[in-house]
């Protein structure tokens, strides 16, 4: 029996149009119930299976969608992932983070600093800076809770990640559904977005613009902004300097060259600090420098908990950026994402977004299952929605699937781009 698998494509797609607009509806009901946590819970799970679901159906059918139908169903993707963030801002006050950024705003409102006398702030005084703007968009919006404000900035961040990715999609002739669907209705990021609101998404944003100019502008100037994107996300957040690393190797041949530019990057990111050092050396030095994440029941952490093995594995993602320099740029800075949550010796769940994006321009096996092991973790988790049905799951879970995604992908040839030799 001959499949006409065009007219198959169009039934999926109506079926995922009726899908998404169901959600809607059914998102838009609940909230006219004034639903208990509970009912969002469940709707929180509802609209995970349904991205879980399509994920792995266009796998299935090999990236092969009509493309009259596309406006339509990304217009969808992209409406439902930004009702369930904001629903999830809006009924939700986020977890022990969520907190700590309200600690923070206020500390800036009082004129303190974000490190003295407390543990809760461990980042470059960027997103301080920008929690305190927050705090005062929340005095003159009272009835909208803190955590509301800033997730809902966190959900801009995510959609212009979105226009970033399209952006990059088009050029590199990829289908232009890829990002709304692999990237912006995946449920980690819209339930670390949403629920937690973790500012994860910001250093991300920086290196996928970075990856942008890199494409699209030839010669140095195109390698200098993606250093400087790079750069901008590392002193956001610095557990992504390595990233930093992968845009030195790929954009400039001269080691001088490198060394020079990576200083610059420490430079900035210690003169941001010396802001606070005069008053809170100590608690920088602790708590920003030398930070570690909680050693959980997670991949290393299972077996070792002897601090030296930390040193390991800063030395891990110093190096291996070298290791893979051959590699095509998007696939250098997905594999050391992978790497950091394969090898880090302490975890947060907001680590877990790392790889989402960069992994939506190329979504693989190994992304479809990341994300259908990940959203279970976290429906499940006591940081996130802590639905019990799901607690059994163990950390380590994301952990093998971590693993699996790393191996899949240094084990793949294809070159997606062309742009992928030392300028």
């Amino acid at each position: 029996m001959v499949v006409d698998a065009s007219a198959n494509s169009e039934k999926f797609v109506r079926l995922s149009i009726v899908s998404l607009v169901g959600l809607i509806v059914l998102l838009l009901g609940v909230l006219a119930l004034h639903p208990t946590f509970d009912d969002l819970k469940i709707l929180s799970s509802v609209f995970s299976i349904v991205a879980i679901f399509l994920m792995f159906m266009v796998g299935i059918r090999n990236h092969t969608l009509p493309e009259k139908s596309l406006p339509l169903l990304i217009t969808l993707l992209v409406v439902d992932g930004t009702l369930i963030r904001l629903a999830l801002a809006w009924f939700f006050q986020g977890n022990y983070d969520a907190v700590s950024w309200q600690i923070a705003a206020d500390r800036y409102q009082q004129g303190l600093n974000p490190y003295s006398g407390h543990t809760r702030y461990n980042s470059p005084p960027i997103w301080f800076w920008m929690l305190g703007a927050f705090k005062s968009i929340h005095n003159h919006f009272p009835k909208a809770s803190f955590h509301f404000v800033f997730c809902s900035f966190l959900t801009l961040i995510d959609l212009v990640t979105l226009f970033m990715l399209a952006k990059i999609a088009k050029r590199q002739n990829i289908p232009t559904y890829i990002g709304p669907l692999f990237f912006y209705f995946n449920p980690i990021t819209f339930l670390l977005t949403g629920y937690q609101g973790q500012f994860d998404s910001i250093p991300v944003l920086c290196i996928i613009l970075g990856l942008w100019f890199f494409l699209s502008r030839p010669g140095k100037e195109g390698a200098i902004l993606f250093w400087a994107c790079c750069t901008f996300g590392t002193v956001i957040k610095q557990i992504v300097f390595f990233e930093t690393l992968v845009a030195l190797n790929t954009g400039f041949k001269r080691i001088t060259t490198r060394l020079l530019l990576f200083g610059l990057t420490s430079a900035v990111f210690g003169m941001l600090l010396m802001f606070y050092w005069d008053v809170a050396k100590d608690d920088i030095l602790k708590n920003v420098i030398f930070y570690s994440s909680y050693m959980l029941p997670y991949g290393i952490s299972t077996f070792f908990k002897a601090g030296f093995i930390k040193w390991g594995f800063i030395a891990g993602l110093v190096l291996f950026p070298f290791v893979i320099r051959k590699f095509p740029v998007e696939r250098q800075l997905l594999v050391m994402m992978l790497f950091f949550l394969v090898f880090t010796t302490g975890v947060g769940v907001q680590y877990f977004m790392l790889p989402v994006a960069l992994g939506a321009l190329m979504p693989s096996l190994g992304l479809r299952i990341y994300t259908a092991i990940t959203t279970a973790f976290l429906l499940g988790n006591y940081y996130n929605l802590h639905i019990q049905a799901l607690s059994f799951i163990p950390w380590n879970a994301v952990w093998i699937a971590a693993v699996l995604w790393l191996v899949l992908e240094l084990r793949s040839c294809p070159k997606k781009f062309p742009i992928t030799c030392v300028r």
